[in-house]
């Protein structure tokens, strides 16, 4: 894309996805190369069976589950260098419960294994458990502004199927979403849980 005819001066130069470019002049002419690049996010659950199948259900995007079993849901932001504003939801329907990850954690929130800091590179803002539940995080600044290099950021939780879980039909879907920028900018990813009933004659 090429602007011709612009008067002198410095032009404050910015992205859709919030993040600063350049300030830069046109005297007489200026050259943007803009290496920004937008998040994503992947969700995946743990627990249960693979649908249509007795083999356990490890990192898949659907799975077959029965009330009472507990799941463990992945979500992997996959992080730029330049991020800004970064926020991440997940609530849960009314047929999947919310809890602890374990009697330490909320959740857990790593890179590399590691896990990050709470109130240092994250905040935890909401957190309601049991049906229905949800949770914020926010990323600090401070610690996007560190990343100089694509980051996954790990963010693994605990779920209960409950007795008011959607039975057969189009299952249980948990979409967990992820905004960035200036704009919240939205992009998200879901699973599938299904639970089936029989009788016993």
């Amino acid at each position: 894309v090429t602007f011709s005819s612009l008067d002198d001066g410095y032009y404050f130069i910015t992205t859709t996805t919030g993040t600063l470019v350049t300030v830069d002049s046109v005297a007489p002419n200026a050259i943007v190369k803009d290496k920004n690049e937008v998040p994503t996010v992947d969700k995946t659950v743990t627990g249960g069976t693979e649908t249509g199948s007795n083999t356990a259900a490890v990192d898949k995007e659907e799975n077959t589950a029965s009330v009472g079993d507990v799941l463990t849901y992945t979500a992997t932001i996959h992080a730029k260098p330049n991020a800004k504003s970064y926020e991440f939801t997940d609530t849960m329907d009314t047929g999947l419960s919310l809890q602890k990850y374990d009697d330490d954690n909320n959740i857990l929130v790593q890179v590399g294994g590691s896990n990050l800091t709470i109130n240092t590179q994250y905040t935890l803002d909401t957190w309601t458990v049991g049906k229905g539940g949800t949770f914020k995080i926010t990323f600090l600044q401070s610690y996007l502004d560190s990343l100089n290099a694509n980051t996954d950021i790990v963010i693994t939780y605990k779920v209960m199927v409950n007795e008011d879980a959607v039975i057969a039909g189009d299952g249980n879907v948990n979409t967990a979403t992820l905004k960035y920028g200036d704009n919240k900018t939205e992009t998200s990813d879901s699973t599938t849980t299904h639970v089936y009933k029989f009788g016993l004659y």
